[in-house]
């Protein structure tokens, strides 16, 4: 618990790794390493920089953030973000078109969108706009 600060040093986190490494629970340490990266980013890329030769590791640095699952789980969380972000501009310019006054089925073709969608978005616009 000593270890969550936000000014450890290469030492702590060649500890922290190591016992990552061993620790049952990969699920807790990926909850645990993804808090002490997020407090300790430069600490964590100049460990991740540092050769083998000056440091006594087994495992890549990424190797043991796979392990825990917190890169996997990165990488879901910014493909859920980024499909998110994207449905929302395309629901804006879905609403842009209806502002126009352009035809529901029209502007499902144009954006590939099913038009039981635009009419809900139209609805959507119109309760707005009351």
């Amino acid at each position: 618990m000593k270890s969550l600060t936000n000014d450890l040093d290469i030492r702590n986190v060649d500890a922290i790794i190591e016992a990552g490494m061993r620790c049952a629970d990969k699920t807790a340490m990926g909850s645990y390493l993804d808090v002490l990266l997020r407090a300790n980013p430069e600490i964590f890329m100049e460990a991740k920089t540092m050769t083998t030769k000056t440091r006594k590791r087994k495992k890549t640095f990424e190797e043991v953030f796979t392990e825990a699952g917190i890169i996997p789980e990165w990488i879901a969380r910014g493909k859920a973000e980024g499909k998110a972000e994207g449905e929302a501009k395309l629901n804006d310019v879905v609403m842009n078109l209806l502002a126009m006054k352009m035809n529901v089925e029209m502007i499902a073709q144009v954006v590939q969108m099913p038009v039981k969608k635009v009419f809900a978005l139209k609805n959507q616009r119109a309760k707005k706009r009351q």
